[in-house]
């Protein structure tokens, strides 16, 4: 699973500190609908509409489709950065509530329509509501949701 325990140590007097468990999560942002068309897939066949699969080309998932009113209604959920030994990327994180919300604006403030780029979250252990049987958490809020620029075109103007 990609993501890291980050322990913060924050003094509030000069005498007194408070540690706050935060972890970060790196991946691919994909709704549940199109991962949902992806399940029982074995290759990088298509099963979403822009042509992507969930478990084996997640960095294509393109920005257009994350905004289709049908996949914003599924909610969102990150999957792995990196396949594991078998090729197959899993889901390292669900998006819920609020956190859902965050991803929505995410994408729709980025204007990216293609590919849509890696992204961060940053959460509490405090916004860990649930977490299921395969160990993925689901949060309810994050403290940071982030995507990596993608790359400028040196023949654009």
């Amino acid at each position: 699973m990609m993501f890291s325990k980050i322990s913060i140590l924050l003094g509030l007097a000069s005498s007194t500190a408070v540690t706050v468990d935060a972890a970060k999560v790196s991946g691919w942002l994909y709704d549940n609908l199109c991962i949902g068309n992806c399940e029982g897939t074995s290759g990088p066949t298509s099963c979403t509409p822009d042509g992507s699969n969930a478990f084996y080309t997640p960095a294509v998932h393109t920005g257009e489709c994350l905004l289709f009113d049908f996949c914003v209604v599924s909610g969102h959920s990150i999957m792995s950065e990196f396949p594991g030994e078998d090729g197959r990327h899993s889901i390292v994180l669900k998006l819920v509530d609020a956190a859902n919300t965050t991803a929505y604006e995410l994408v729709k403030n980025s204007g990216i329509t293609t590919a849509f780029p890696r992204v961060e979250a940053v959460f509490e252990d405090s916004q860990v509501v649930s977490t299921d049987a395969d160990g993925v958490p689901s949060v309810s809020a994050v403290t940071s949701l982030s995507y990596e620029a993608p790359p400028k075109d040196p023949w654009a103007e």
